[in-house]
């Protein structure tokens, strides 16, 4: 009966609002997965800690600093077309496109992956 209640009780996780507001949807278990996955991957606090901006939606891209006024135009680092978001900066960007398949090629060649 408690877990029951516990379930009812849950409130949702703002970082997955605030995904799920960008039309991202996972499941429970995915999105148990994503949190954890930070804690798997590597030991490195810096890398913690940009891996839970990211999930959390804070990192500073330009389009944040830009919603805060600190810088003047939102437009990526890299291809200067598109506003800088976290999926441009990571995902959408020509730049980094080129950049995953570079990484792609190079794990393909060298490790088989």
């Amino acid at each position: 009966m408690y877990n029951i209640l516990i379930r009812e009780k849950r409130v949702q996780n703002k970082a997955i609002l605030k995904w799920e507001e960008n039309d991202t949807i996972f499941n429970e278990n995915d999105w148990y997965k994503i949190f954890e996955l930070p804690f798997k991957t590597t030991k490195e606090s810096k890398f913690h800690w940009l891996q839970f901006q990211i999930l959390h939606r804070i990192l500073p891209t330009n389009y944040y600093l830009h919603k805060l006024k600190l810088i003047e135009y939102p437009k990526c680092s890299f291809c200067k077309q598109d506003s800088e978001t976290i999926g441009l900066l990571f995902v959408e960007c020509l730049f980094v496109k080129e950049l995953w398949s570079d990484i792609e090629e190079f794990l393909l060649r060298n490790f088989l992956i």
